[in-house]
């Protein structure tokens, strides 16, 4: 006993083992630990949430400041590729469209922008949350297909089979990704040199029409409260005062009298050029005693040269005279009573012939 109690004095009690995992025997008899919990890794509908119970104000400058956070979205995507402002934006934009039926076909375009830009940062990153992403959203979109098409059943089934093709796309996609040996990052470089089957750009994109914004058709406000936008509608302008004196309108026939005058006159100028032609001809007819035989032929050419323009003078003018004064005597019948006088008349001068325009308009 003395030795027993010094024993323990010095090494303490017995260390006793630990008691073996309890099993419970399986179906056959033999005993099997419990296996771990598997992770959900089940990928759950977006909500597409945005405001609610919002007045009539409210839903004005909601649905105003969502437009403009998608078109900063679509900036930042198409002209910078900058993919993760393009997100913000639009997850933003979701949140901030109210949440009420005539807003829903814009929601549900935000929602495939969004598709869009998380498959975009996926191929440059390599994150498969972007893939489990693009999933989430489109189940959303699926969900809130019926108030985007509440009374056309072909529309909502179309929409639905067309989202469902990505979704089986990003499901194999994962599985194959999550299957495969290596990083992320190696095999999404694999499968840009091509080592994996390859979707196609043609096999899955989102209808133009349903990605663009679709504006509510009428203005939630009270008819007052509309005027106070930044922009006027155009019936509703203030009519604006001309700057000066307004210019009287003109009288009928004015146009025909104005050209007929010019006309007119630029038939009499012919006339005159071929009058002064034909006086310079006959002149050409006069040879001097002393003239050297060159200078008669030079002379003989000369009076030839007159003659045609004689010639073509008289015509041409005579035509445009003629047509001067049916134009002066229509648009003078116009005028009916108009006190306008127009008068066009022959005029000699130094250089030749010519002809004057008077009248009062």
């Amino acid at each position: 006993m003395l030795l027993a109690a010094l024993f323990l004095t010095v090494c303490g009690p017995p260390v006793t083992a630990p008691s073996p995992p309890t099993l419970e025997p399986a179906a056959d008899g033999i005993a099997e630990p419990e296996a771990p919990a598997e992770p959900d890794v089940s990928i759950s509908a977006a909500p597409l949430v945005g405001t609610s119970r919002l007045d009539a104000d409210g839903l004005f400058e909601s649905e105003q400041r969502a437009y403009a956070l998608y078109m900063e979205g679509l900036h930042a995507f198409e002209d910078d590729s900058d993919y993760d402002t393009a997100l913000d934006k639009w997850t933003e934009a979701v949140a901030t469209l109210p949440d009420e039926r005539p807003y829903a076909r814009s929601r549900g375009a935000l929602a495939l922008r969004l598709v869009t830009a998380h498959e975009k940062r996926f191929y440059r990153d390599g994150d498969l949350e972007d893939l489990r992403r693009q999933s989430s959203l489109l189940l959303g979109y699926q969900q809130r297909l019926p108030e985007m098409f509440p009374d056309d059943s072909a529309a909502r089934q179309r929409r639905h089979d067309h989202a469902q093709v990505r979704i089986e796309e990003i499901d194999k996609e994962l599985e194959r990704i999550e299957g495969e040996h290596g990083t992320v990052e190696e095999q999404l470089e694999r499968s840009l040199r091509g080592e994996y089957e390859a979707r196609g750009d043609d096999n899955w994109r989102p209808d133009p029409t349903d990605a663009g914004w679709h504006a509510r058709p009428d203005d939630p406000r009270k008819a007052a409260q509309q005027a106070t936008d930044r922009e006027v509608a155009p019936e509703h302008l203030e009519p604006q005062e001309p700057e000066g004196e307004p210019e009287p309108p003109r009288k009928k026939g004015t146009g025909l009298l104005v050209s007929g005058g010019v006309v007119g006159v630029m038939g009499l100028g012919a006339i005159g050029v071929g009058v002064a032609g034909m006086v310079a001809a006959s002149r050409a007819n006069d040879f001097a005693p002393d003239q050297t035989p060159r200078a008669r032929r030079m002379q003989i050419a000369a009076g030839e040269r007159s003659n045609l323009q004689a010639v073509i003078g008289i015509a041409g003018g005579s035509a445009a005279t003629v047509v001067g004064i049916v134009l002066v005597a229509t648009g003078d019948a116009k005028r009916k009573r108009s006190a306008s006088r127009l008068a066009v008349s022959p005029m000699r001068t130094a250089a030749g012939w010519g002809g004057t325009i008077t009248g009062r308009f």
